[in-house]
């Protein structure tokens, strides 16, 4: 399951069908201004285009009002599954451990499992590894919960700014307009990824 990456999507391609379909509707009347003399065409052509503008950039500015509200939620479900206390069984037993003089590779085995679903308890069972010898942690990492959402500050800001790029009049129909090419609906990125797993993993 994608909850977050699949909420992008949903976003992105409703703004996308709107931009381009609006696109689409500018694309046509200044073909059909090309009908009139050049004065009636460019007055045609100059409606048009302010009209574009100003539909686009409610699009826009919707589009990245709805990723803002995603953001935000994301954030604050990162931070309360990352941030969950251990539960008093797992709280006990890592106490126990904690006392021992020697723990070996088994009693951090042994708390691995103890640990699993809890962010703070894996955390703790990582750094008790960390000073067992002959330990293989072979578990995955605990998930960084600074950096991950330093990751989904720079990826809200890089969304925002596509956002705001795509549709640039003078670039429609162009073959070339990288801007409208690199804003695929279905791209991920490492930062939707890792808050992903981390709700999948800890909730």
């Amino acid at each position: 399951m994608r909850k977050y990456l699949t909420r992008k999507t949903e976003i992105e391609s409703s703004f996308k069908v709107r931009a381009d379909t609006l696109g689409e509707q500018f694309t046509t009347a200044c073909e059909e201004a090309s009908a009139y003399n050049e004065d009636m065409k460019k007055s045609k052509i100059a409606a048009a285009r302010g009209a574009y503008i100003t539909a686009l950039k409610s699009a826009r500015n919707l589009a990245v009002s709805m990723e803002e509200t995603m953001f935000n939620d994301a954030r604050d479900e990162l931070t309360a599954v990352l941030t969950k206390a251990p539960t008093p069984a797992q709280a006990s037993y890592l106490q126990a451990l904690a006392l021992l003089s020697e723990p070996t590779p088994d009693d951090i085995e042994k708390a691995v499992q103890v640990a699993k679903g809890n962010a703070i308890a894996e955390q703790v069972v990582a750094e008790m590894a960390k000073k067992v010898r002959g330990v293989i942690f072979a578990e995955p990492d605990p998930i960084d919960l600074r950096a991950t959402l330093d990751g989904l500050d720079e990826f809200e800001q890089r969304r925002a700014e596509s956002i705001m790029r795509y549709g640039e009049v003078d670039a429609l129909g162009e073959l070339n307009n990288w801007h409208d090419i690199c804003f695929t609906p279905n791209s991920s990125c490492s930062a939707l990824d890792a808050l992903d797993e981390a709700i999948e993993r800890y909730a």
